[in-house]
């Protein structure tokens, strides 16, 4: 169901010619829940654990007007608080962000 929900959002913004502009960012915030269905096999420990399973998940940047290079895979660490640093620092162009 989200992909077909992502695909959607995705050909709305090629329709009215806005995905030059857009960025989508997909993650989560920690691991599956085994008590509702969820599985990080094969990784140890789930949602409230400190395992792989736990804080490991995946993500992935949709942002056709962004990049020059597709289906580039990191294999590094990075955390849901670099987000926002990413987006104004990196693709809107800042040099700095004053509180």
């Amino acid at each position: 169901e989200i992909d077909a929900a992502v695909g959607q959002i995705a050909q709305a913004s090629r329709d009215v010619g806005d995905a030059h502009n857009t960025v989508f960012f997909f993650l989560s915030d920690n691991g599956a829940n085994p008590e509702h269905g969820g599985s990080n096999q094969p990784l140890r420990g789930s949602k409230g654990f400190l395992f792989d399973g736990g804080v490991r998940v995946p993500a992935f940047i949709y942002a056709p007007g962004f990049f020059t290079t597709t289906n580039t895979h990191y294999a590094g660490l990075v955390h849901a608080v670099d987000i926002f640093s990413t987006i104004a620092l990196g693709i809107a162009g800042c040099t700095s962000i004053s509180a």
